[in-house]
């Protein structure tokens, strides 16, 4: 819900005693710097978790958070960081919409969550790190990789995100979702590897060797794997 009285944006949650007939009243789950969105939430018996995107405002940084409750909704928890100081893959509309040889994904980085019975599994987008930080500046390529993290039955204790799946070639992997059933988990996302291609050219533009250029790029980005 956008506040426009304090320009900020909250997350409410409503629930259901009768498979959707009534609904109680919306209530704000949580309160940080008043720029969450992109909730996401999976329950496990009377736990339910929920995962969120804060983004960087009054001195906090691009966070995915969480809140946990174990009454199913009713009472919530102080909502806590799962994972800090994301670089995260947000694309924003493009300054000259009229070019028609321009285009974007016009995204902007959400968590989705699932479980499979006795975890939860929380996954999102992060870009690379270049020499100079982030890769955050939306006119030059960089790269983006799906992360995921999982948590005990709890919610509340989550293990450090991993790469899904590792890949030492330049692409953009973001806009993932995750679901499970049967104890198995099948994540998918929006992927352009195949325009790499453009990424190398922008590179060689910048060296004039464009063999040093990729070589020099590449030792920055990190490979992890995950089982």
């Amino acid at each position: 819900l956008f506040n426009p009285s304090k320009n900020d944006i909250e997350i409410l949650s409503t629930y259901t005693d009768d498979y959707g007939s009534n609904w109680s009243n919306p209530r704000q789950i949580a309160q940080t710097s008043g720029r969450d969105q992109g909730v996401s939430l999976a329950a496990i018996g009377d736990t339910v978790f929920f995962g969120f995107r804060r983004f960087a405002n009054n001195g906090d940084t691009d966070d995915i958070m969480g809140i946990v409750s174990n009454d199913r909704g009713d009472r919530m928890s102080k909502p806590f960081v799962v994972a800090e100081d994301v670089c995260v893959y947000d694309v924003p509309t493009l300054p000259s919409t009229a070019n028609g040889t321009v285009a974007a994904a016009r995204t902007n980085d959400f968590p989705w969550v699932s479980e499979d019975g006795s975890k939860f599994i929380m996954v999102y987008s992060e870009r690379r790190h270049g020499p100079a930080g982030c890769l955050a500046n939306p006119n030059e390529p960089s790269d983006s990789r799906i992360m995921a993290t999982v948590s005990s039955g709890n919610g509340k204790n989550w293990s450090t995100p991993v790469e899904v799946a590792p890949n030492a070639d330049h692409g953009f992997q973001f806009m993932p979702v995750v679901d499970c059933s049967l104890g198995i988990c099948q994540i998918a996302w929006w992927d352009s590897l195949r325009d790499s291609a453009r990424n190398l050219q922008f590179l060689a533009a910048q060296n004039s060797d464009s063999a040093d250029a990729a070589a020099q790029f590449s030792q920055h980005i990190p490979v992890h794997g995950i089982c």
